[in-house]
């Protein structure tokens, strides 16, 4: 996240709005230009109110300048990820289909679904066990 001041921002008040903003996890990078200044956030800045900042009178703009996701964005994770699920690979390539209705209601159904799809290969066959005794249920909701 990036603080643009106000030109002719007190040096008092800047210090303050630092400590307040060190308060909050975050460490500040200052850089003092000619006409403003800029304080550079880094760290998790998702306790800090963008909102709140941006509202205070020595307070030019606020930009965010972070990805969102960045658990599984690939800036921050370039490789793909691979997950086994038996001796299925699902990922990276490998193309996996996963089959099967909304609903089983039964474990008669559950057997003639499981007896149709026996001669057909399937990787990962779908398997849910859904009650439907609710007459207003949507099928597959």
């Amino acid at each position: 996240m990036i603080v643009i001041l106000k030109h002719g921002t007190k040096e008092e008040k800047k210090q303050q709005l630092i400590a307040w903003l060190k308060s909050q996890g975050v460490d500040v990078h200052i850089s003092v230009g000619s006409y403003q200044t800029v304080l550079g956030l880094v760290g998790d800045t998702a306790q800090v109110d963008k909102d709140l900042v941006a509202s205070l009178d020595i307070v030019d703009s606020v930009k965010t300048v972070t990805d969102p996701f960045k658990c599984c964005n690939r800036k921050f994770h370039p490789d793909d990820t691979i997950v086994t699920v038996g001796d299925v690979k699902v990922g990276g390539g490998n193309f996996v289909m996963i089959a099967g209705p909304c609903s089983v209601e039964n474990e008669e159904q559950s057997r003639h679904r499981k007896g149709c799809q026996g001669k057909r290969r399937k990787h990962a066959p779908r398997r849910r066990f859904q009650a439907q005794d609710f007459p207003l249920r949507l099928p597959g909701s």
